[in-house]
């Protein structure tokens, strides 16, 4: 019931925002967000009445990575929301690059020359706008959190949820000899 409320809440608020005047970014992000929680929500529900524990809590730890990213871009507003959109360029580089090492033994085609010439070109306006750090994993909020590689803990700790981030590790552990305890008997 709660994960239908937050949903038609999200909609409502979609909703009420006037098009085509572009939105701001940091509304965007968070709208993002939201129904991106929201599905992992459905996910995680989905998951545990399947008997699929393990996958839910995963799905769990995604849940709270994208609440800590949620309240950081909304603290910090247009500026991080702006960067965290345009990290997108150096998570497709990336997966294409990773692409373009494996394509042939998984017996598909490798990205154009064009292809990835173009994606090289806008990797390197990124970080020519953003700067070095901006290569990194979280490096949309290098420059906010004055770090230069900051991972998912940092984001955890500038929000001031990072004492959610043991839970989450003692929480697998427990689980794991819950299930070998269940599995060998």
């Amino acid at each position: 019931m709660l994960v239908t409320i937050a949903s038609e809440f999200g909609n409502n608020i979609a909703h009420g925002v006037s098009e085509p005047e572009p939105i701001a970014y940091s509304m965007a992000a968070i709208r993002l967000l939201h129904a991106r929680s929201c599905q992992i929500t459905q996910e995680i529900i989905w998951l545990l009445s399947g008997g699929f524990a393990d996958a839910a809590m995963a799905r769990w730890r995604t849940l709270r990575e994208a609440m800590a990213v949620a309240s950081l871009i909304g603290e910090h507003g247009e500026d991080l929301a702006e960067r965290y959109f345009a990290h997108e360029v150096v998570e497709t580089r990336r997966a294409a690059l990773q692409y373009q090492k494996h394509c042939t033994k998984l017996g598909q085609e490798p990205c154009s020359d064009e292809e990835m010439q173009h994606l090289e070109s806008q990797y390197a306006a990124a970080l020519s706008r953003y700067g070095r750090n901006f290569k990194t994993q979280q490096g949309w909020a290098a420059e906010h959190l004055k770090k230069a590689s900051p991972k998912i803990e940092d984001i955890f700790e500038a929000v001031e949820l990072d004492h959610l981030v043991p839970t989450i590790a003692w929480q697998a552990i427990m689980f794991t000899q819950i299930q070998r305890a269940c599995c060998s008997s």
